[in-house]
């Protein structure tokens, strides 16, 4: 019996609320999903990460390694948030700003 079909019987019998069982079918629930992240040194030596594409994502830490991990866990709980809220289709279809440069400027003050 296909997953939907086993699913729309159990909600016949009243086990489990429709929304429930269409939230399950219609999100993805395993996914990888591509971010690009900004990883920043700061005057005293904190990496700082961020995620433009997920506005108010970011992170620090005092080495490189752990400033990934703890971005990937953001990014991660930001995401699982963002399927809770039914907002994480819209996001998906969203596209990853473009990276263009870093440029050091000399400005005559």
């Amino acid at each position: 019996m296909p997953l939907f079909e086993l699913l729309k019987f159990i909600y016949m019998l009243y086990l489990i609320p429709l929304s429930i069982i269409n939230k399950f079918i219609n999100m993805p629930y395993n996914f990888t999903k591509q971010i690009r992240v900004i990883i920043e040194k700061d005057e005293d030596g904190i990496y700082i990460a961020s995620v433009p594409s997920l506005s108010g994502c970011h992170t620090q830490a005092k080495t490189y390694e752990k400033v990934v991990e703890r971005i990937q866990q953001a990014a991660g709980l930001y995401l699982e948030v963002m399927r809770d809220k039914d907002q994480l289709k819209h996001l998906l279809a969203k596209r990853e700003p473009s990276f263009l440069a870093v440029e050091d400027l000399a400005i005559r003050i």
